[in-house]
């Protein structure tokens, strides 16, 4: 990398950071432009992130600015690349640039808007019963983030994983593997074109019951943690 270069970082981060990366999993990049470089090419990109894999990543684009103010705010977004990022050949890691993020503080008010969209769900079902399984991957969506923010408070390290909902220890997520994947590939289905699974397995209406119940056990959890986690 050259301070000529309108690239401050390219990193790959989510699963293949982790090294839980399946045969359904994206590949997960950020590239950091330096502002004011106006919108650039994604052929670095695809070039720099090669030996992971053929398929095209699935790149986000920030500018300096609005990563450095995630780390100044302690957004969750900026733990999570902090903690589970890796530079490709040539970049430092994103905490060498940025440094280490602000405490993250937002949990219980992350986890309240969350809980809203959820209310919501199952009357846009009644409104709309053919946009069930869009609004089935709505719910995984709420799901996984309730739960990233409410690992931050209630575990040892924030979970980012696709499971994060499985491991809030003692809070038991009353969904089972299977109907949980079944949400998953919903959403999936909806973003990369895949055909939507089938959903009559399963009852909605007790499923969306029992989300609401374990939603409100979290809220209740985070709001009882006086501190959040120090990492």
């Amino acid at each position: 990398m050259s301070d000529e270069s309108p690239f401050m970082n390219i990193s790959v981060f989510g699963s293949a950071a982790r090294g839980e990366r399946d045969e359904m999993s994206d590949l997960d990049v950020i590239a950091i432009v330096r502002d004011g470089g106006g919108k650039q090419s994604e052929l670095p990109v695809l070039d720099a992130v090669r030996g992971y894999r053929q398929d095209e990543p699935s790149i986000s684009w920030y500018g300096e600015k609005k990563i450095r103010t995630f780390f100044q705010t302690g957004d969750l977004f900026a733990w999570h690349l902090f903690l589970e990022s890796i530079p490709v050949e040539g970049y430092p890691t994103i905490g060498e640039q940025f440094g280490r993020p602000n405490e993250f503080r937002d949990g219980f008010e992350t986890i309240r808007e969350l809980a809203r969209i959820y209310e919501g769900i199952p009357l846009a079902i009644d409104d709309a019963p053919q946009n069930i399984k869009y609004e089935l991957g709505i719910c995984y969506v709420c799901f996984r983030n309730i739960a990233m923010a409410a690992s931050w408070h209630l575990c040892e390290q924030p979970d980012f994983g696709r499971y994060s909902p499985y491991s809030l220890g003692v809070l038991e997520f009353p969904l089972s593997r299977m109907t949980y994947d079944l949400l998953w590939r919903c959403r999936i289905s909806g973003q990369r074109g895949f055909p939507p699974p089938t959903t009559d397995e399963i009852d909605v209406r007790s499923m969306l019951q029992e989300g609401s119940i374990w939603i409100n056990q979290v809220m209740e959890a985070v709001s009882g943690v006086s501190a959040p986690t120090k990492l």
